[in-house]
């Protein structure tokens, strides 16, 4: 399993504890399509979909916001949802990759408004060729789970 993967794995674990109204999958995928998934999702009937893409060290994060927008264009994602899209401490020393994203993001949210978009930041730093496992990458996905907490506590109210 790659580290994506099991920061998402102990994120969907977590969040099951603290947003219980839904259900939580990892590399979720909408109906119909086959070759892309979202890192983590929560589906509730009749509630907000919650989408959360990791980027630890992707050389182009903005396609996962595009791929997500593709998703509500093409009609494969119905409803309201909210992105949120979470960038490594990599980001800091690639601050374009980061600011492509999040403009894309931005503009997805402008241009539909049952989408929200939400970019976080990651306090972990995956090193190339890392180890997958490690309590540091457990923790960070644990604190990521909670800042998603915060933040839907905040979006949800408002809804």
């Amino acid at each position: 399993m790659s580290r994506a993967n099991n920061i998402a794995t102990r994120v969907a674990r977590r969040l099951q504890t603290k947003i219980r109204t839904h259900e939580w999958q990892v590399n979720w995928k909408p109906l119909g399509v086959e070759d892309e998934s979202a890192d983590v999702a929560g589906k509730a009937r009749g509630r907000r979909l919650i989408l959360i893409e990791i980027e630890l060290r992707r050389g182009a994060p903005v396609a996962n916001v595009a791929k997500i927008w593709k998703w509500k264009v093409m009609g494969q994602l119905k409803g309201s949802f909210v992105l949120f899209q979470v960038f490594s401490k990599f980001y800091a020393s690639h601050r374009k990759h980061r600011e492509d994203a999040e403009f894309i993001g931005k503009k997805m949210e402008q241009e539909n408004s049952k989408i929200r978009y939400v970019p976080l930041s990651m306090r972990y730093s995956p090193r190339k060729m890392g180890r997958e496992g490690g309590r540091y990458m457990l923790l960070a996905g644990d604190r990521l789970a909670q800042r998603v907490w915060q933040n839907w506590r905040k979006i949800d109210k408002n809804r």
